[in-house]
């Protein structure tokens, strides 16, 4: 021990205390007693370097595939799928049982009227009908109006067109009123009870509510002014300093949803303050301030404020799958950029949104969680559904993505997709947080503006980074003590 403090004090005056502990460590390493030591070191440093290299590609592979296919999991997920698919067939039977009576076929006439629902009933006894599942009113192919020099007057004259409108709900106090029975009050209760009831009676499919409903919605939902929609669909827009945007997108999509002949309502999630942009949180608020408001939805869509549907063949309703929608896009040259993108525009119901637990609300800034989202969705036992990109056209605003202050580009996006799986049951809906400074329900959009909070998750990139560089550092160092010395 005296001979060994005596060399480094040699060396660390001649060389400094760093070379000094360096040129001792090799005097040491390079003796035969020490190299297997020092071999077996290095081993292990690289195999575990390897193991840490890989995990996310092997093990995360592993969990995923037997995740995915866990009878566990995808009970529920084909549940979901089952009662879905219950509702559009009985809908779909109910529409076909109503087109037979309005068709003056009388002798099926009684028939078929023992068979409908009793809120079919009483749609055709007011005079109206069920909304059609395909819409006659359709045009196909759009021009996209982005001129914004009338933008103001073209909105204010539809604000003007839906206030003055007669909805279908109206009709029906109208023939309430005029009927027998005056008592107003005492008819919606009774309409709200038959639509809760179940419809053992009408068909195959028990306990399952009714798609239909002669109870008016909130102010805020635009409906139909023709006939009783049996689809209603929230739209959720993720928001903040984009107000010409805005405006193209309300005159374009409101003239497109009408002739679709469904329910619906817009909901602008508006993120006050300058903080950091969380996409992904904005939509689960939005998601849950819509059912709040409203709900009856069975579809909600959440949609990117720069994006324009070309054709109004792309109905606005979900599917059995999550529903990409905006598939073909003017500036992809009308092309899906990857196989697993699901961002955009996407289509989600109420029951599969909840059983992905939403969004991740971990990504801050710009990009990362529409791809999470997709591993999200086929880790329940889900696949992504899109419909043809003859359909599936959209027109999006060119600007620079990831560039606005406070959306820059989320650099940790590649390490949290690699955690995907392991928060998902903890990161979302489950663990979302919101302050809301106001709810605005008007005829063109409901406004709700909120703040959530800012971004204080530690940096994974910059843990790794180290870590990485130190277990280089180290290798490189046990390689010129064994090779070199």
């Amino acid at each position: 021990m005296y001979r060994l403090r005596t060399v480094l004090n040699v060396h660390r005056r001649t060389y400094g205390i760093l070379p000094a502990v360096c040129l001792r460590a090799t005097h040491v390493v390079s003796r035969p007693r020490y190299q297997a030591a020092v071999l077996s070191v290095f081993l292990i440093v690289m195999l575990l370097w390897v193991v840490f290299a890989i995990d996310s590609m092997v093990l995360r592979s592993i969990l995923l595939f037997t995740h995915h296919n866990s009878p566990a999991v995808c009970k529920e997920a084909n549940l979901i799928r089952e009662q879905f698919q219950e509702r559009q067939n009985r809908i779909n039977k109910e529409i076909e049982m109503q087109d037979q009576i309005l068709s003056s076929q009388d002798y099926l006439t009684n028939e078929v009227r023992n068979k409908l629902h009793p809120i079919t009933t009483l749609i055709l006894e007011a005079g109206s009908r069920i909304c059609p599942y395909h819409s006659n009113t359709l045009v196909g192919l759009l021009q996209v109006n982005e001129d914004e020099s009338t933008i103001d007057a073209d909105l204010a004259n539809l604000e003007s067109k839906f206030k003055n409108r007669v909805s279908v709900y109206n009709r029906e106090s109208r023939y309430k009123r005029n009927s027998k029975n005056t008592d107003l009050e005492n008819d919606d209760n009774q309409d709200s009870q038959l639509e809760n009831q179940s419809t053992t009676h009408y068909g195959n499919f028990t306990q399952m509510q009714f798609s239909v409903s002669t109870v008016a919605p909130p102010i805020g939902v635009i409906s139909p002014s023709n006939c009783h929609p049996h689809r209603r669909t929230a739209i959720v827009i993720p928001y903040r300093n984009r107000l010409q945007h805005l405006k193209v997108f309300l005159r374009h999509l409101h003239p497109f949803l009408q002739r679709q002949e469904i329910e619906y309502g817009i909901y602008v999630i508006n993120l006050a303050g300058n903080g950091m942009f969380n996409r992904a949180k904005l939509l689960n608020i939005g998601f849950t301030e819509a059912l709040r408001h409203y709900g009856k939805y069975d579809c909600i869509i959440f949609h990117d404020v720069d994006l324009f549907p070309e054709d109004d063949r792309n109905i606005y309703t979900c599917s059995s799958q999550p529903k990409h929608m905006s598939v073909a896009i003017n500036l992809y040259d009308y092309i899906l950029p990857y196989e697993e993108i699901f961002g955009g525009v996407t289509a989600l119901t109420p029951d599969q949104f909840k059983l992905v637990n939403g969004y991740p609300n971990a990504y801050w800034g710009w990009g990362g969680e529409d791809d999470d989202m997709s591993k999200r969705i086929k880790s329940k036992c889900m696949s992504i559904f899109r419909i043809s990109t003859e359909k599936a056209r959209y027109v999006m605003v060119n600007h620079q993505h990831g560039n606005e202050k406070g959306n820059e580009i989320q650099v940790e996006r590649f390490n949290l997709l690699k955690g995907s799986m392991n928060r998902q049951p903890y990161d979302g809906l489950s663990s979302l947080n919101y302050t809301v400074h106001h709810r605005l329900f008007g005829v063109l959009y409901n406004n709700i503006t909120v703040t959530i909070g800012q971004h204080t998750m530690k940096s994974l990139t910059t843990t790794e980074k180290v870590l990485n560089l130190l277990i280089v550092l180290l290798c490189v160092f046990l390689i010129y003590l064994l090779f070199f010395k």
